[in-house]
């Protein structure tokens, strides 16, 4: 019985490294807290005249806290002079925001947070999408068709594979 509780704790343990998701909870400060639960109510209800306030809370803080760093690559942030996409944006940097909070043993890896963040992204879209079809930005429309067949991980990865060894590779002249 003891060799099945160890094996049983082990197999928790790899579980909890594995995957950040089955860890022990983070702990916030109220202030990390309160920026979560404004994360959570414009992903819950988007498109609401609060979410502009919201917005720029979380990018404020995300901007300022050392506990906070987003990386931007321009394969994954699609923004354009339209105010749209920039709403879009903003729920993008507060999906990074919640997952740079909540996960902080992923801080060495600069694009644990892509994933979050395009999917938060993703929920703005949809919802500009829903009361208004006409609008389409081309790179949120490939990123949420890739989400419904299941690719956007693959596709992230692929990406982020494809930046690196473009950085690795030599330069000639």
């Amino acid at each position: 019985m003891r060799r099945i509780s160890m094996i049983a704790a082990a197999i928790a343990l790899l579980i909890a490294t594995i995957h950040p998701s089955f860890a022990a909870p983070v702990k916030l400060i109220p202030v990390e807290a309160q920026i979560v639960k404004a994360i959570d109510r414009i992903l819950a209800h988007p498109l609401q005249p609060s979410d502009a306030d919201d917005i720029k809370k979380i990018a404020t803080y995300s901007k300022e806290s050392s506990r906070i760093t987003i990386t931007l690559n321009q394969h994954f942030v699609f923004v354009s002079k339209d105010d749209r996409d920039t709403l879009c944006f903003g729920f993008y940097i507060a999906g990074a925001t919640k997952f740079r909070l909540l996960h902080p043993e992923a801080a060495k890896d600069p694009y644990a947070d892509v994933l979050t963040s395009l999917r938060a992204g993703l929920v703005e879209y949809r919802a500009i999408r829903g009361v208004d079809p006409t609008y389409k930005n081309e790179q949120w429309a490939n990123a949420d068709r890739l989400d419904h067949q299941g690719l956007l991980a693959q596709w992230i990865d692929q990406t982020i594979r494809s930046d690196k060894s473009k950085a690795e590779s030599p330069k000639t002249s």
